[in-house]
């Protein structure tokens, strides 16, 4: 399916719609707030000016941040301000509490423990890495000597360990999450009732956010991130340059909307007028 591109002027009153009710804005960390950096993911930082937007749009608006990443790192690397900042996608940081952390610890911890003891699964697979995220395991094969096969063995691999993980797959990564945490989209629809919003727009990446987009239902706007042709978000950006226009645009609406003057919002509205 193809996605409507939300900045064209042509679409302005349907992204008026959603940035002046009463909705929740939800944002993937990678790719989406943060360039995606291939070679050194975990060097993935905001740019000032997309931290100065989205402290302006948390100000004013319920604002939640779901990522792969810990959740600990993410409090790292986001501003101030931001209501709901979950990790691990969207298990770690739940507003209903911990989620049974310790018996998921523990569980990633026996995953590492059996696929780092298969030899013939690292003969296979020479440069590929398992990271321990404490909730979740990330399996990267970009280093390995060949990608596409290291990519085939640790996903047969991985279906078979007990119980079986939930798998979540990414850039050049395959994550494995415990069987029975919630997906994205059920964190989302929790973070719904806890903002008592009855509006979502979820803003991500074009590789995990793809089963987001194919639950959503009609009262959520969808936001690819990148130009991949087959997505079932509704609506794209061309690169994460653009989410930083799109919270700025929100921003502005909403300050039309409710009459509020974000100190932050004036700040990056400034800087970014006199660029």
């Amino acid at each position: 399916m193809s996605a409507t591109y939300l900045l064209d002027p042509a679409h302005r009153p349907t992204l008026e719609d959603w940035a002046r009710g009463n909705t929740l804005f939800v944002f993937d960390y990678d790719s989406a707030l943060a360039p995606r950096n291939g070679d050194r993911p975990a060097n993935g930082n905001m740019s000032p000016e997309m931290r100065r937007h989205l402290e302006a749009l948390a100000q004013n608006a319920a604002v939640a941040v779901i990522s792969g990443r810990t959740r600990q790192e993410l409090l790292q690397r986001l501003p101030h301000g931001v209501q709901w900042v979950m990790g691990n996608h969207g298990i770690d940081g739940l507003p209903q509490g911990m989620n049974n952390a310790d018996e998921q610890r523990r569980l990633c911890s026996a995953w590492e423990a059996h696929l780092m003891s298969d030899a013939t699964l690292w003969h296979d697979a020479p440069g590929a890495v398992i990271e321990n995220r404490g909730r979740s395991l990330t399996l990267r094969y970009r280093e390995a000597q060949n990608p596409v096969l290291a990519r085939s063995r640790l996903l047969a691999r991985a279906v078979r360990l007990t119980p079986a993980p939930r798998i979540v797959r990414g850039q050049e990564a395959i994550d494995l999450l415990p069987p029975r945490s919630f997906s994205k989209a059920e964190a989302i629809n929790m973070l719904m009732q806890a903002s008592d919003c009855d509006h979502v727009m979820v803003v991500g990446e074009d590789t995990t956010g793809e089963p987001v987009f194919q639950a959503a239902p009609e009262n959520w706007l969808t936001v690819q991130v990148g130009t991949s042709v087959h997505t079932d978000a509704r609506c794209m950006l061309k690169e994460s340059d653009e989410v930083g226009t799109l919270l700025m645009q929100l921003c502005a609406m909403r300050q039309s909307q409710f009459g509020y003057h974000s100190p932050a919002y004036a700040t990056g509205h400034a800087q970014h007028a006199a660029s």
